[in-house]
Formats: structure tokens, sequence, C-alpha cells
């Protein structure tokens, strides 16, 4: 059952603290257009899009960070072979490859789990469309989830609608 403007904005308080005038604006935009916003998501005209660098900054989840040891491997194998470079060459080219190997894992590993979290996001509203869009609702305001469609793309300067109809 759709919850009310004031039920959203006190559950979005709870979890937020007072939200500001934009953050009550997305709220109320999505309120207004609550139905066409599940069956658009449903349908999937509108493409649930998660910001990989957010999510993890946002979403402290090891499920969502765990790609940060491979960036971290990444880096401490290039200096590494920096150095190794001056004493021998081939320990140092070895030592680039794997770094850049490591970096390669750690950006699949990213984009897999932003893809994964928006995929498991859309099977939430297609399971309990109400649970489902507070959580849409409240990832949207903390700047994790872009909307898109083939009518235009939304993130958290742009009211969702934009996604819709895309009219600013």
């Amino acid at each position: 059952m759709r919850p009310t403007l004031t039920e959203l904005i006190s559950k979005l308080e709870e979890q937020f603290g007072k939200l500001n005038s934009q953050a009550e604006h997305c709220t109320e935009d999505i309120h207004e257009n609550y139905e066409d916003f599940i069956s658009s998501i449903q349908a999937n005209n509108i493409v649930i899009v998660a910001s990989p660098n957010m999510l993890a900054s946002k979403l402290q989840e090891p499920k969502y960070t765990r790609y940060r040891t491979f960036g971290g491997l990444s880096i401490l194998l290039l200096i590494v072979g920096l150095i190794a470079v001056f004493f021998n060459w081939k320990i140092g080219l070895g030592l680039f490859v794997v770094s850049f190997l490591a970096k390669f894992i750690s950006s699949k590993m990213k984009n897999n789990s932003s893809k994964n979290f928006a995929l498991e996001l859309t099977s939430k509203i297609n399971e309990t469309p109400d649970d489902g869009m507070f959580d849409v609702c409240q990832y949207y305001i903390a700047g994790i989830l872009k909307l898109a469609s083939t009518k235009g793309r939304a993130h958290l300067p742009l009211i969702r609608t934009y996604s819709l109809t895309g009219v600013e």
C-alpha cells in the first residue's frame, strides 16, 4: 500500500536525520509519481544504475568494498615494481604486469558489485514494491542511485520524474 507523504518523510528522517529542502523535494516527487515509478521499473522502462564509488563509500559493507583490496595491492605492486626495475628489469616488468592485472580485477569487482546491487534492488521492487521504493528513495537521496530510461537520466540534483518524462 502506498505510504502517505508524511510517513515517507518520517521514515527517511529516521534513516538520515532532518532532510534538507532538496531531499524533501525529491521525496515529494517520488510520492506524486509513486505508481508510475513502480510500474516503469517493473516493466524495465526505467533502469536503476548504482554508482560504484558512491556505493562503496556510503554503504560500508564488505561485499561493496572488497575491490579495495585489489586496488591497494595494485598500488603496492606498482611501487615495488618501480624499485625492482633498478635491480632487475625482468622482475620489475613482472611486477608491473601483476599490478595492472590486480587493477583490472579491482575494476571488474567494483562494477560487478554495483550491477548486483541494482539487480537486487530491482528484484526487491518486483517482490515488495513498497519496501523496494523506499530503498530506491533513500539510496537516490544518498546519491548512490541514478535512474535511466529512454527519455532521460536522473541523478541527485535532478528530480526523479526526469527519468519518466524527459522534462527537467
